[in-house]
């Protein structure tokens, strides 16, 4: 009891992987800024969007992540860009941590809401990630031993529940695929692929030819979703695992077109990847060194 008392209200080793986490997600808002540029409009503007847009008139908690839905504010949303981004930039080179990642959380979740038809699970689990981090220190030590306790144990539950996030993450996903004969028989990649949006004419045609070679690979999607929870366990197998998981969204990102949403999952490894390890990496140990 007393050495699980120590690891609770002692400051956590896994902050440096926190560090890293957030601004590589402050980083991904910047680059999905810069790709939403030439669609803005279409997407946002009251005259040219093409998505449907929500109009709200009460105020209500639910109507706090939603602002864009209300008449007075849907053109306002290049201010919500705006802090956004400058948000985010100063939150790269360790300004103003948890204001900036309130900011960068609170702007994010109410322009994706404006256009919620066409976020992906990567969107929601961006947003989950930035709340969790709005309550994870910088690593700063605090002067108060009993409030340097108390922020200690936050930050080990709030890390702690990222980490859970992922899991679940997985789990859910694995639990609707092994309820879905596409995925047991071993059809749903070629599946997938034939569907123009999600595909180039030279995969859709090699899923053709190649279909016991698209069979194994779902099913390998399948299993290490299925793996994901329990080999972790395992701190020793980590590396590997995470490093399958890499190769696996960058095939999703390459082939099917899901960028942004492989790019986030690969992001949230960042959370499991051994801390001394994680030292070794020049990115890491250069925005590390920003904080």
């Amino acid at each position: 009891m007393k050495n699980v008392f120590e690891i609770v209200f002692s400051k956590s080793e896994n902050l440096i992987n926190i560090i890293l986490l957030r601004k590589l997600l402050f980083i991904y808002v910047i680059i999905n800024f810069i790709q939403l540029i030439p669609f803005i409009p279409e997407l946002y503007s009251v005259e040219y969007s093409i998505i449907f847009q929500r109009e709200l008139s009460a105020v209500t908690i639910n109507s706090l992540v939603n602002l864009l839905a209300f008449e007075q504010l849907k053109n306002v949303y290049w201010w919500f860009f705006s802090l956004q981004v400058l948000f985010s930039v100063l939150g790269v080179f360790g300004y103003f941590t948890r204001i900036s990642t309130m900011v960068v959380w609170f702007t994010t979740i109410n322009l994706q809401n404006r256009i919620y038809s066409s976020n992906t699970g990567g969107d929601l689990l961006l947003n989950i990630l930035l709340f969790f981090l709005i309550f994870i220190s910088d690593g700063r030590k605090l002067k108060n031993v009993e409030l340097e306790k108390i922020k200690n144990s936050i930050d080990y539950f709030f890390i702690n529940l990222c980490k859970f996030q992922l899991i679940i993450v997985y789990f859910i996903s694995a639990l609707y695929k092994v309820t879905c004969n596409e995925w047991l028989d071993g059809t749903a990649i070629a599946r997938i692929l034939f569907v123009n949006e999600y595909s180039l004419p030279i995969i859709s045609n090699a899923a053709c030819n190649c279909s016991m070679l698209f069979k194994i690979i779902t099913w390998f999607i399948l299993a290490y979703q299925i793996l994901f929870p329990f080999v972790l366990i395992k701190s020793n197998k980590v590396s590997y695992l995470l490093f399958i998981g890499v190769f696996v969204h960058a095939g999703i990102a390459l082939f099917i077109g899901l960028f942004n949403f492989s790019l986030i999952m690969i992001i949230s490894y960042v959370i499991f990847i051994p801390t001394k390890q994680l030292k070794e990496f020049s990115l890491a140990k250069f925005l590390i060194a920003k904080e």
